[in-house]
């Protein structure tokens, strides 16, 4: 989770390489990549709301916010349905 606040990118290429070489299960790498990038989309969203115009603040809150909550909703059901 920590490297997902600066990097999606080398989450991705580590956990591709993990499951194409079968050392990770599919599932499992497909919800370590949805993690890294909401981490990362919380980061991004939090430091522009505390370092941005109230007018950023406003524009980036609601499609942030809605974004985050449809990747939780989403793993939580993989997570159930596994």
């Amino acid at each position: 989770a920590i490297a997902g606040l600066t990097d999606v990118n080398a989450i991705k290429l580590s956990v591709s390489k993990l499951a194409g070489g079968k050392q990770l299960d599919h599932q499992v790498a497909g919800t370590a990549i949805v993690f890294a990038a909401l981490v990362n989309m919380l980061a991004k969203g939090t430091i522009a709301s505390f370092t941005g115009s109230r007018e950023l603040r406003k524009m980036i809150v609601r499609p942030f916010g809605v974004v985050v909550l449809a990747g939780a909703v989403g793993m939580l059901v993989v997570v159930l349905i596994r």
